[in-house]
């Protein structure tokens, strides 16, 4: 079989979970006979090339994406490009693996013209949250149905209001239809939605809320098919348990990762005798910026940034316990399967599935709360 694996995000332009998980999938997919191409997208004067036996084209866009790409209004010009690739290379498969402005609905509807089979597998909360995390008004799970009252509220809650006056507002702004942008956020998501349900043959999961939430949000249960981002079984085991000198974060830099509370935490529990080693990887300067005058004055705190892979294997060589502070509903993440496999402890916070591998015999402690966090920092 021919197939496109569509994403926003590869390497070696970008390291992530994401980007991880489709080169791993191409390169399974070769092993098993296919020939796979990845098709992504950048603003740069970046062209087609090769990456560790993976063909790789690169679609120009838009170097400033207008403000109507960015909500979905309408294509990147990229989406020309798009369609005459799928028509020249004829695939069997076309499977995307991000809903973004480079790669949204209109590149699917297109790809349901010209492909055999469309399938998408759904990374982040973002396929049916608007608020992208799944935390309502961000204090805590939500159970992941969309409903445009309580979805308007908590969408501009996180716009920077507090709950009792982004609920207020979003009366008034579905009442007035103004401004279009807020009073139709959620009827948007609704058709989209339903046009992913229409328009995608199968859609891969890699856990149970995710099977949840899409059947109650009306996804077609035949369409959904449960997976794993690991090609390889891990095998559940009991560290032998340490003294803990060195904690370490692996992730993109970025809220939703949860670094910012876990150095908070660190900070307040005041371990001077415990190293914090973050290897991230840079999301966006101004917030990286934030982290590291968060971090002044503590020695302890040490960063590797943008590390490269034998870079990063030498970095979980040197941590005792990994630390998820996760603040956000994730599919994995990938560092979770990174540290099994390496054997190192994992303290978590407590969110997703996180619960279920803890529950099947993994060396993984929960916390719920921040104040948890600390608490279990102190007695390292």
């Amino acid at each position: 079989m021919k197939i496109a694996l569509v994403t926003a995000y590869y390497y070696p332009q970008s390291h992530g979970g994401t980007e991880k998980y489709v080169h791993s999938l191409a390169k399974h997919l070769q092993s098993k006979g296919h020939r796979v191409h990845v098709i992504t997208s950048y603003g740069e004067e970046i062209t087609d090339y090769l990456y560790l036996g993976v063909k790789t084209f690169v679609l120009p866009a838009e170097k400033r994406l207008s403000n109507e790409i960015i909500v979905g209004d309408r294509p990147s010009l990229n989406i020309i490009p798009f369609e005459q690739l799928l028509l020249k290379e004829a695939y069997d498969n076309v499977h995307f693996h991000t809903l973004t402005p480079l790669f949204n609905i209109f590149h699917i509807q297109v790809a349901k013209k010209v492909a055999a089979n469309i399938y998408f597998t759904a990374h982040v909360p973002g396929l049916t949250c608007i608020r992208g995390d799944l935390l309502k008004f961000g204090l805590g799970p939500c159970d992941g149905l969309v409903t445009k009252q309580r979805c308007t509220a908590c969408f501009i809650q996180k716009m920077g209001y507090n709950k009792s006056l982004a609920v207020m507002l979003s009366t008034s702004v579905i009442f007035a239809r103004y401004p279009k942008n807020l009073s139709g956020v959620v009827t948007k998501k609704l058709l989209e939605m339903h046009m992913l349900n229409s328009l995608i043959d199968k859609i891969f999961i890699f856990t149970h809320w995710q099977e949840r939430i899409l059947l109650m949000n009306g996804f077609s249960a035949e369409k959904l098919e449960k997976t794993s981002q690991l090609f390889e079984e891990i095998v559940p085991f009991l560290a032998v348990r340490k003294k803990v000198k060195n904690i370490g974060f692996v992730g993109r830099l970025c809220p939703e990762k949860g670094i910012q509370s876990l150095i908070n935490a660190f900070k307040n529990a005041k371990r001077f005798d415990i190293n914090l080693n973050i290897a991230g990887i840079i999301n966006e300067v101004g917030f990286y910026t934030e982290l590291r005058k968060k971090s002044e004055g503590f020695s302890n705190i040490k960063w590797n940034i943008n590390l490269k892979e034998n870079e990063l294997n030498a970095f979980y060589q040197k941590v005792d316990l990994i630390i998820i502070p996760s603040t956000s509903f994730e599919t994995g993440p990938f560092v979770l399967y990174e540290a099994l496999k390496m054997k190192i402890p994992i303290l978590a916070n407590n969110l997703g599935d996180l619960q279920n591998w803890q529950e099947k015999g993994y060396d993984i402690q929960l916390y719920s709360s921040q104040q948890e966090l600390i608490a279990q920092i102190k007695t390292l």
